[in-house]
């Protein structure tokens, strides 16, 4: 009976010890993610097409990029789902970059985007690091790496090839996302890539499934215990 009680006891410690974190997001059709808000600084008024933003909010929150850095939105449905998309750029939007940071101007709890490189038709990697802290510092949260080749959808007038980024913490400060597309090679030989359908949201993040099992687990061995004692 002692070493039952031992081991109930722990595991209840360290189902309870474990982190409420549901880490990366999988696809952009995520329960998680669907319950998010869209950032569309298309939607501003007085938004003209083709503007480069070194900031851009949505409902509370204020997306702040890096110094030096752009975002060049455009509303001309190029993204998936009809979407806006916005080009990675320097804060004059006359050079496209390869490295874009994010920072919110209050920590999020879930943060996703889908993106493509700007060379079409050739493969290059994207990726996108999570961080607890402002401008890229703090500990790295997640890590999402895809590998894409973009393309052009002439009868739907659609970029193609998005990959999906996205995670969810208790808390994201800020985003840094990185490209091998360089532009020394390809189609269109641009370098850097494109944003497009980018959420956040500030909800409280489900635990992980298997958390949730090791605490229920818990749980009933802790009412088989109880049971024992009362049958004594």
């Amino acid at each position: 009976m002692t070493i039952t009680k031992v081991t109930i006891g722990v595991l209840l410690v360290v189902a309870m010890a474990i982190p409420v974190s549901a880490g990366v997001i999988g696809s952009p059709s995520a329960p998680v993610y669907l319950s998010t808000s869209l950032i569309d600084s298309t939607a501003a008024p007085g938004f003209v097409d083709g503007s480069t933003l070194t900031s851009f909010s949505s409902g509370g929150l204020t997306v702040g990029l890096a110094a030096g850095q752009g975002a060049q939105w455009y509303n001309d449905g190029l993204g998936p789902a009809s979407d806006a998309i916005a080009f990675a750029t320097d804060k004059t939007g006359a050079d496209y970059v390869t490295s874009l940071t994010l920072e919110f101007n209050s920590p999020v709890t879930v943060f996703g985007f889908q993106a493509i490189p700007n060379d079409l038709d050739q493969a290059y990697s994207i990726t996108a690091n999570f961080y607890s802290s402002s401008n890229g510092t703090g500990a790295v949260l997640d890590t999402v790496t895809e590998s894409l080749m973009g393309g052009y959808n002439s009868s739907s007038n659609e970029l193609t090839g998005w990959g999906f980024f996205g995670a969810a913490d208790d808390t994201i400060g800020s985003v840094v996302i990185s490209t091998t597309d360089t532009g020394a090679a390809g189609k269109w030989d641009t370098g850097g890539f494109v944003l497009s359908e980018l959420r956040y949201g500030t909800q409280d993040v489900a635990p992980e499934p298997a958390t949730s099992l090791l605490f229920a687990a818990g749980l009933v061995g802790l009412g088989l215990v109880s049971r024992r004692r009362l049958a004594r």
